[in-house]
């Protein structure tokens, strides 16, 4: 100890013997990896951990302590290398990365793929009696009134034996107009005639000579 009482140690004291292995393929590419872990896809703050690895560590075993370190829920979390590959659990740390790729892995949050419980989840879980009961039971009244509405509806279409085309034809412009990309009408260059630009060059030159007189003397532009 020194004069204020702190232990003192030597340098070869503190240095991590490692173990020799005979073989280059039985030694160990990896040693430590740097782990990076943000707590939503939005967020700007990020928090970085470097990570001993051993020959055997698995993926699952750096995730399970990584999410114990930051505190949280490691079923809500998995691991991607830097070249946004999914890194799956059996997979040793030491065949994660290439001979030339930095082991950097990061901890995001999964993607949900489904936000809400299904229909029959919901009528289990939801309130048998008071208010919300019956907002729900009014509001399921009306979806199947409403879908009674539409069947009803298109069994009386079917029985008048009529079809769309049969309807849209009776208005001839409408028939004409959504049926124009079936018919592949496309030559309307063809209709445009010399008077059609000249009336429009008329027009332009009408209003900017319109903004001219309405524009305030003493201003370069007005709103």
């Amino acid at each position: 100890r020194n004069e204020l009482g702190i232990r003192l140690f030597e340098e070869r004291d503190l240095m991590v013997e490692k173990p020799i292995y005979a073989g280059s393929s039985e030694g160990m590419s990896v040693d430590t990896v740097l782990i990076t872990h943000w707590r939503s896809a939005s967020s700007e703050l990020k928090f970085h951990l470097s990570y001993r690895v051993g020959r055997n560590t698995t993926a699952k075993k750096l995730r399970e302590d990584a999410c114990l370190y930051w505190g949280i829920s490691e079923v809500e979390y998995i691991l991607w290398t830097k070249n946004n590959c999914k890194v799956s659990d059996d997979l040793l740390i030491q065949n994660c990365f290439k001979s030339n790729e930095e082991a950097h892995l990061v901890l995001a949050p999964k993607t949900p793929k489904k936000v809400e419980p299904p229909e029959r989840v919901s009528d289990l879980i939801r309130a048998k009696a008071g208010p919300k009961a019956r907002q729900v039971g009014r509001k399921k009244v009306a979806n199947n009134a409403a879908q009674n509405a539409d069947v009803v509806a298109k069994a009386d279409f079917e029985r008048q034996g009529g079809s769309f085309y049969d309807d849209m034809s009776k208005l001839t412009g409408l028939f004409e107009f959504m049926t124009q990309r079936d018919r592949n009408d496309i030559a309307h260059l063809k209709r445009i005639r010399c008077g059609a630009f000249c009336l429009y060059f008329f027009l332009t030159m009408l209003t900017l000579v319109s903004f001219h007189f309405v524009k305030p003397p003493d201003k370069e532009y007005f709103c």
